[in-house]
């Protein structure tokens, strides 16, 4: 029966089509035939589309990025066994730092030179350990880099989108001599948009002024329900990257940010945008949805604990909306990764690492959300 249900690609495709990642993953060694149908892109879309139409877009782990390492730390966020002190597994990566992950896939800056160092950018997926380059449309276009996006939602599409952020003028010459220039408030910028459907840059950019809107970077973007939203820390106002008209537009402010107040986190988990404001005395955890670019008010948890504010407050964690679940934080502190329960006052440790193995971080942590998503070239 099993050789007869082998032989059938449609029974294979259906049975594949609802195992876990690893399992398919590992199936990939039966065949030639199985191999070639879990590397389509179409098959590899699927797969994850019912993932996250079954756990709405639940990360299910974290990754540590390593300093200068093709090696990545991946912890589960839900484990049974709480007290398994090496309940993580390493991935390989491209050698760089990881500047910013989105739904499965990760970007990676690379400096392949010194003292004048030349930038390399990869998209990767570490679950299927695949990578590709970002190859832009001439050398001078990489040297005026300020910042670079990446746009994915498997929900919306299979294919994914880089936003770039450039200043308009820099010096000239040998690469080695190129140099940006200094900030100013009239300095100008140009924004251009990548896509992997087509494998081509968006020629006709758009130029916009410091003045009118500092420069997203990489700690204040989320890509958000096909929108990339970015607040804008020196000028205290959220805008976002209109995907149809190329050009950024204010949001309004969910809450009104005092002198006494800062943005200490600006995120994305389940389907909901985390806004975490700090003061002196508190630290406020809104859970955010918006609709029809405002953004209301879904829960305002408080907390003046001395141990949660430290963990939230050292930078090496993320927080973590469950539907229907309190807003949760993992950090990494001290060696360990922890989950905290902030309305319950409690957490445990997920993964605890051994003197010798405790990896230095470079970006922080980051969600991760295993799946099969391609990462190119994309077959028409």
């Amino acid at each position: 029966m099993a050789t007869i249900v082998a032989s059938i690609e449609y029974l294979v495709h259906e049975i594949l089509l609802r195992l876990p990642v690893k399992s398919v993953l590992r199936f990939k060694c039966v065949s030639k035939q199985w191999l070639a149908l879990i590397s389509e892109p179409k098959f590899c879309h699927s797969h994850t589309l019912r993932l996250y139409k079954s756990s709405r877009v639940f990360p299910s782990a974290i990754l540590l990025p390593l300093v200068s390492s093709t090696s990545c730390p991946i912890i589960p966020i839900k484990t049974n066994d709480v007290s398994d002190s090496s309940n993580f597994r390493n991935v390989e990566v491209p050698k760089g730092t990881v500047i910013q992950s989105c739904n499965g896939l990760i970007l990676i800056k690379r400096c392949t030179s010194k003292p004048w160092s030349k930038v390399e950018y990869f998209i990767c997926n570490p679950t299927t350990n695949k990578s590709v380059p970002v190859v832009f449309p001439t050398e001078d276009f990489g040297y005026s880099l300020v910042s670079l996006f990446i746009c994915f939602d498997p929900l919306k599409s299979q294919y994914y989108k880089l936003v770039s952020v450039r200043y308009k003028y820099y010096t000239s010459g040998p690469y080695w001599e190129k140099k940006v220039i200094s900030y100013n408030p009239e300095a100008e910028y140009v924004c251009n948009v990548y896509s992997s459907e087509t494998d081509a840059w968006i020629e006709s950019g758009f130029t916009f002024t410091a003045s009118d809107s500092e420069p997203p970077r990489k700690n204040n973007a989320v890509y958000h329900d096909g929108v990339l939203y970015c607040y804008m820390f020196r000028l205290g106002k959220f805008c976002y990257f209109d995907f149809d008209t190329l050009s950024f537009k204010t949001c309004p402010m969910p809450v009104s940010i005092d002198e006494n107040s800062s943005v200490l986190y600006f995120g994305e988990s389940g389907g909901y945008l985390l806004f975490v404001l700090r003061s002196r005395l508190q630290i406020e955890i809104l859970k955010l949805k918006v609709e029809k670019l405002e953004f209301s008010l879904v829960s305002n948890v408080k907390k003046r604990e001395s141990f949660f504010r430290n963990e939230i407050c050292k930078g090496n964690c993320v927080f973590i909306q469950e539907k229907d679940k309190d807003t949760g934080i993992v950090s990494f502190r001290r060696g360990m990764v922890m989950s905290i329960n902030v309305a319950a006052s409690s957490f445990k440790v997920l993964s605890r690492f051994s003197s010798g193995r405790r990896p230095t971080l470079v970006t922080g942590v980051f969600q991760h959300c295993e799946n099969l998503s391609c990462v190119g070239p994309f077959k028409v």
